[in-house]
């Protein structure tokens, strides 16, 4: 009995957590924390945001469906890239939506408006090159850690154990 729930256990793990590749834990971004971000880059029609990392589409749902933005996400975990294909899918708006199941190390975003990720420091220290070259105006958001030697133009702090660091190129 205890055998297939222990090998059932293991599969999701392996789908969720890539060994050599994960930068950040899988952690879903809570309701309060999408109000404060969406406040925070002020998000305008057709604009597009991007979500390294995106987990089950959530917040690339909310860009799409409540700020008509065409909203890009990129996920490593197939798990966690299926469920947000399905969550883009039942969203009403899956034509504005696109999720890559892909290491974002490897992929360009020179349209964004907005990057917006949940990353370790080592991670954000890995990205913190390619984002410079974003072109001028580009928001960069992230969520609990600074990126490293970058000023913020905004912190947002009202949850102070999930700060989100407002960046603009």
């Amino acid at each position: 009995m205890l055998l297939p729930l222990a090998i059932t256990f293991v599969v999701i793990l392996g789908l969720l957590i890539i060994p050599g590749k994960t930068v950040a834990p899988l952690v879903f971004t809570s309701k309060g924390t999408q109000k404060r971000l969406f406040a925070l880059i002020n998000l305008k029609p057709k604009q597009t945001f991007i979500d390294l990392g995106c987990g089950r589409g959530n917040l690339l749902v909310t860009a799409a469906k409540h700020y008509g933005a065409k909203a890009i996400g990129y996920e490593i975990s197939p798990l966690a890239y299926l469920w947000s294909k399905t969550n883009a899918l039942f969203s009403g708006r899956h034509q504005n939506i696109r999720v890559y199941l892909a290491d974002f190390n490897h992929a360009s975003f020179p349209t964004a408006a907005v990057v917006y990720f949940f990353l370790l420091p080592k991670g954000i220290a890995k990205l913190a090159p390619k984002l410079k070259i974003l072109p001028a105006g580009t928001r960069i958001v992230s969520n609990t850690w600074p990126i490293a030697g970058w000023t913020p133009m905004q912190v947002e702090s009202s949850n102070p154990s999930a700060p989100l660091y407002l960046y603009q190129l």
